[in-house]
């Protein structure tokens, strides 16, 4: 990816001075761009809004859906403001905060739950851009509201076309949420602004945009500016000198009420920082809690696992006794199986002299028979009358 290096931790040029929430909206900044193109001066108008809507929103969480359709509508006017393939522009490289996200739990993944947020408040999600293709995500933190803490994911950039990239994390924990790739697409781009848009990978699905900020670019109202601008216009009029006095009674007034907003403000800040002051008393007490219910967990455990030791040592000395039945089980039929073959034995040896005491006995009828036969033979002879 061609792209100028740019060193780390190097300061950036300080931003152009953007008119801040208490403008009185973007008529009262036309005519700081008078000498402007009207293309430009628009620009200008579109980002200063956008700084607008997107100051102190806790990258999101704290806008309205009125104010997100705003966001919205001025991001896609910006598009047109694109430069040309900014990939290739040094302004890319650098560290970036997450000032909006669209969807702003993308902005951090489970960091960015409610139950993340309570116990991880304060965050800060970074990204940083570095030569030729490195990208990390960064989440700052304080655990519980007082511990610094951070996670980071370091991932490629593999360009697609002169305004989009694929981002890819080849050995993603998703720590910092997300999917392991994903597309990226650059809507805007200038020294201290950036937007982009992650691509769905699915048909129909919606995809997300964030707003980025330089890391270190603060975005201050510039009185002096806008008092000679201010100047020039009554110089302008001819009207304005006769009304001066009436203009410096409305002045008057408008310190007054200027005054009245700040006290306002400064009780809106004691208002909330008393109220962060609560919830942190609350996550505490949350956390001391939780630590106990933890602790009286592990005891149970503790004592279940002495219990399980016992009846698992009283279940191995049953099993040792009837091992020790079954060897003599084992025994015993040994010795029964010895004794069937003996006698097994025996009667092959009986069944064997029976055959040959059968054997004999024919023999023995059989020279009976002859010795019958002789006697009959003899007796015949001697029955004979004998011949003179």
């Amino acid at each position: 990816m061609a792209m100028a290096m740019a060193a780390r931790g190097r300061p950036s040029p300080r931003a152009p001075a953007r008119a801040q929430a208490r403008t009185s909206g973007p008529m009262a900044l036309l005519s700081k761009f008078s000498k402007l193109s009207p293309k430009k001066a628009n620009k200008g108008l579109l980002v200063d809004e956008l700084l607008r809507l997107t100051r102190d929103c806790d990258a999101g969480f704290n806008t309205r859906p009125a104010e997100r359709e705003q966001i919205s509508s001025i991001v896609q006017e910006l598009s047109a403001f694109c430069p040309k393939n900014p990939l290739s522009r040094p302004e890319l490289l650098g560290r970036w905060e997450v000032r909006y996200a669209s969807k702003p739990t993308t902005a951090g993944g489970p960091f960015k739950t409610l139950p993340g947020r309570i116990v991880f408040p304060g965050q800060v999600a970074i990204q940083e851009i570095q030569e030729p293709d490195i990208i990390i995500n960064e989440i700052n933190f304080k655990t519980l509201g007082f511990v610094p803490g951070s996670v980071t994911q370091v991932g490629t950039i593999t360009p697609v076309s002169g305004s989009a990239f694929e981002i890819e994390f080849p050995n993603s924990t998703k720590r910092v949420g997300g999917p392991q790739k994903r597309t990226i697409e650059l809507l805007y781009l200038d020294q201290d602004i950036r937007i982009a848009r992650a691509i769905p990978r699915e048909e129909g699905q919606e995809g997300s945009f964030y707003v980025f900020q330089r890391e270190g670019i603060e975005f201050e109202l510039d009185d002096q500016e806008e008092e000679e601008e201010r100047e020039k216009r009554e110089g302008r009029d001819e009207g304005v000198k006769a009304s001066r006095t009436r203009d410096q009674a409305v002045a008057a007034e408008g310190r007054a009420a200027a005054a009245a907003r700040a006290k306002e403000e400064r009780e809106a800040a004691a208002e909330r920082a008393r109220a962060e002051r609560e919830a942190l008393a609350s996550r505490k007490a949350m956390a001391k809690e939780l630590f106990a219910d933890l602790s009286s967990a592990a005891r149970e455990s503790a004592l279940l696992a002495q219990s399980s030791a016992k009846e698992l040592a009283e279940l191995e000395r049953e099993g040792a006794r009837m091992e020790r039945g079954a060897s003599s089980a084992r025994m015993l039929i040994e010795k029964s199986e010895a004794v069937v073959r003996s006698l097994v034995d025996r009667l092959e040896e009986s069944q064997t002299d029976e055959a040959a005491l059968e054997k004999e006995l024919r023999a023995s009828q059989g020279e009976l028979s002859q010795v019958r036969a002789e006697l009959a033979k003899t007796k015949k002879a001697l029955s004979f009358p004998m011949r003179s």
